[in-house]
Order: C-alpha cells, then sequence, then structure tokens
C-alpha cells in the first residue's frame, strides 16, 4: 500500500509543513499521514488518514497547501486523493441515539463547514501578549471593531511562532461577534495563488 518511492519527498514536504504550520498544528493534523497508491497514468497519489474526520478536515483546510507542495516537489503527482485509510474504524455520527452525542456529531458538522477555517481556540482572549507583538494585537483589534479600521488592509509580517496566524483567526471571530452578518473569508495564501492562477487560465480573472 505504501509508496516508498515517495517516502523522501514526503518527510522533505512534512518537514516544510511543521516549520510552517508550527508543532501543535502538524501533530494534530499532518503527522497522521501516510503515502498510499500511486496512479501512473493520471498522476494522482493517495494520501491516507485515520479517520474519516481527519481526512475531511485535511482536505478542507489543508488539501490546497499538499498539491502545492508536491507539484514542487515532485512533477509526476498531478493530483492527490485525501482519503481515510482502509480498515481505519468508521464512526457514524449522525446516527447518534443521545443528546450527547448529538452534541458531538453536530460539533463535527460544524468543524466541516466552510466558515470552519477559523480556528475556535484562536481568539484575542486567548492571545499571548508581549513586548513583541503588543502593536500588531493592537491594531489587529482595531481592524475588528465596530468603528472604519484604521489599518485596510494590515499586514502581519513576523517570524513563525510569534501569532500572526492568531491574530488573523481572532480577528474574524471578534468581527463576526459585533457584525453577525458579515461574510468572512479566511484563506491560505497558496489556496489564493492556485485559484488566482487557474481564474487565469480561463479568462476568468475578473469573477
Amino acid at each position: 500500500m505504501l509508496n516508498a518511492r515517495f517516502d523522501a519527498d514526503w518527510h522533505n514536504i512534512s518537514s516544510g509543513l511543521r516549520r510552517d504550520l508550527g508543532a501543535q498544528i502538524y501533530g494534530q493534523w499532518i503527522r497522521s499521514i501516510s503515502l498510499g497508491d500511486f496512479c501512473d497514468l493520471t498522476g494522482t497519489l493517495e494520501l491516507l488518514l485515520p479517520s474519516d474526520f481527519s481526512a475531511s478536515w485535511v482536505s478542507d483546510h489543508y488539501a490546497d497547501r499538499l498539491r502545492l507542495a508536491w507539484s514542487i516537489t515532485n512533477s509526476s503527482v498531478k493530483q492527490l486523493k485525501i482519503r481515510t485509510r482502509p480498515g481505519a474504524p468508521r464512526v457514524e455520527l449522525l446516527r447518534a441515539s443521545n443528546n450527547a452525542e448529538r452534541a458531538v456529531a453536530q460539533e463535527a458538522s460544524e468543524a466541516l463547514a466552510p466558515r470552519s477555517a477559523l480556528d475556535p481556540r484562536m481568539t484575542f482572549a486567548n492571545f499571548v501578549k508581549g513586548q513583541t507583538n503588543v502593536l500588531a494585537l493592537s491594531a489587529a483589534e482595531r481592524v475588528a471593531s465596530k468603528d472604519k479600521p484604521l489599518f485596510n488592509p494590515l499586514y502581519l509580517q513576523a517570524a513563525t511562532g510569534q501569532g500572526k496566524t492568531h491574530l488573523m483567526h481572532a480577528i474574524g471571530h471578534a468581527y463576526s461577534e459585533v457584525n453577525p452578518d458579515a461574510q468572512i473569508l479566511y484563506m491560505s495564501a497558496e489556496k489564493f495563488m492556485m485559484e488566482f492562477v487557474t481564474a487565469m487560465r480561463r479568462k476568468e480573472v475578473m469573477e
């Protein structure tokens, strides 16, 4: 099942993802990925995860980043198929029979919704304030307020692990609280780039 010829590539890709995403996110979602079959005809490589939930989450949140990394590392990989590892236990959340199980099912369903790209743990209340990020925190809080933001766009630059991603998620959460009807889109640079390139190829940039 495992495709050993791509092991070195996956080692390099996963190392880069660990550096970019941080040890916690990497350990939660990426570390458990293993390589499955590869179709030489279509250039499709399988990425296998231990559960339906983790496969859906990785597909929704990291598929574009993974596709970009593979396209850069190995040109023979044209497509990725993210699915549950064969033999993994399957959980039928929609058949929950009591209130506790229904709550779990609802939470999982919400986690798979498009707006779930905002991490519920990354709020202003949970942000660790320090001397190096006090200005960024203040600017982020102003962007998320009801008043017209002084910074538009707000550009955050810092080394890995200093809270850039946390602040972006926190802005989304805080803004949605004061503007419940607002449409909020959280998108990685990789996803934007891939969608923009695709639009250019299809001559649909304005759309």
